[in-house]
């Protein structure tokens, strides 16, 4: 009875050792001084709400260098939460599960998928893939109202200059797509996460300029475009959020960054901005654009990002009968074609925010220029912009700080001499120890 007792006790305490070991390896210590190996509390707190199972896919290239970054990464999400799954992909060896899930096989990209629910991120970041386990959590799909009454390019028209290719590249990319008529709505619905103005060419009149106005100054978002050949001037809405238009026709001098023989057709093929927006973004392409002013004034919580703009030899027409660069009376490049600004303000511990994407030109969507290029991304990336809920664009990852080392010469010395005379004398003194412990036995 004695041994069956002291054998139990035995098994008993084993099993708990096992568990307690299980318990170790499942835990990771993080001792850096920011935390820069940890999820913030804004995601640890969105992961812990997810109560059902969510695979997460990434699309990223075997030879990316930061794919083991992402793994690690990804990880941590797992290690969280128990539901959370991952597994990363190489595009160019699943094509047909990146098609299903939506995600671009070329680019790349992340899905996250519960049940029928897909929600997409651009990138293996914290912010992204917080935000759309947040959406899923939620279970909210984002409205996009194409506004309507005033000229505007129209959602369903299948014209070359309809939008309705633009429609369907955000249906499929998960959003819901409206009409909202600014001429008979004095104010904008509340379905409407966001607003589209897609290249007006009547005047808006108040009520139109006051119901998009209210809705911007209240956390709305927007993407507005313009027509070059139109008279309507569109910075009256656009420039209290730091951009404005300046009419005339870009031309772009550079024949490595316009269409063949069409130096109205400006292409853009590199990006200098760190905004999501641009990111792996392709060459994009804007026939007959206008310019954009951004404004270079510092404002309290406000953050101007210029997404596409010209080359320094491109110039902005301001007479387009003729068609040379004239100093005193046009603009030299680079010209901003796309420009991102992001207005915040904290109240109460609640941020707010405005948002708002505008492109000197609307073509770019159109049914004739969607497909071209990375002109369908940009729009699928600026609308996932405009779209990030307010409580998680506070989410960033604990970055370690710089703690750069200047190698002076008197360091240079140093390590050269702890490498070639402290440590060698070192590891003989410990083998000159051994020698001699087991040569006294």
């Amino acid at each position: 009875m004695k041994r069956l007792v002291l054998s139990c006790l035995v098994a008993g305490a084993v099993l708990l050792a096992t568990i307690a070991g299980l318990e170790r390896a499942r835990h990771q210590w993080d001792l850096t001084a920011e935390s820069s190996l940890s999820l913030s509390a804004t995601t640890k707190s969105v992961v812990g709400s997810v109560g059902r199972k969510v695979q997460i896919t990434a699309f990223l290239d075997r030879n990316l260098p930061g794919r083991a970054e992402s793994a690690a990464l990804l990880e941590r999400y797992r290690r969280l939460n128990r539901r959370i799954s991952y597994r990363l992909r190489d595009p160019s060896n699943a094509t047909g599960l990146a098609q299903r899930l939506g995600v671009d096989p070329v680019f790349g990209g992340v899905a996250l998928q519960s049940g029928s629910r897909v929600e997409r991120a651009p990138t293996v970041t914290e912010q992204d893939v917080t935000a759309g386990l947040a959406r899923i959590v939620r279970g909210t799909t984002a409205t996009v109202c194409f506004a309507s009454g005033h000229g505007e390019a129209d959602r369903n028209a299948t014209t070359a200059a309809g939008y309705s290719r633009a429609a369907a590249v955000l249906t499929s990319n998960g959003y819901k797509v409206q009409t909202v008529d600014l001429l008979s709505a004095t104010v904008i619905p509340p379905v409407c996460r966001v607003m589209v103005l897609a290249a007006p060419t009547a005047p808006l009149g108040t009520a139109a300029s006051a119901a998009l106005s209210a809705f911007l100054v209240g956390d709305g978002r927007a993407l507005v475009t313009a027509d070059p050949e139109s008279t309507v001037d569109l910075s009256p809405l656009t420039r209290p959020w730091g951009v404005g238009f300046e009419r005339g026709i870009a031309v772009e001098g550079d024949a490595d960054h316009h269409l063949p023989g069409d130096p109205l057709s400006i292409v853009v093929s590199s990006y200098s901005t760190a905004n999501p927006i641009a990111h792996r973004l392709a060459p994009t392409v804007f026939p007959g654009a206008e310019a954009l002013v951004a404004d270079d004034a510092p404002a309290r919580g406000r953050t101007v990002s210029v997404i596409a703009r010209t080359t320094k030899v491109a110039y902005l027409e301001k007479d387009p009968a003729a068609f040379h660069f004239d100093p005193g009376v046009d603009t030299g490049g680079p010209l901003d074609l796309v420009v991102a600004t992001d207005q915040s303000r904290t109240d109460q511990g609640h941020v707010h925010r405005t948002r708002i994407v505008v492109a000197a030109e609307g073509d770019w969507a159109s049914n004739a220029f969607i497909d071209l290029a990375g002109n369908s991304r940009l729009l699928v990336q600026s609308l996932d912009w405009l779209t990030l809920d307010e409580d998680l664009v506070t989410v960033s990852a604990n970055i370690p700080a710089l703690r750069p080392l200047p190698l002076t010469d008197r360091r240079r010395s140093y390590a050269l001499f702890m490498a070639v005379a402290i440590i060698p004398l070192f590891l003989l003194l410990v083998f000159a120890s051994t020698w001699a412990v087991r040569r006294g036995r």
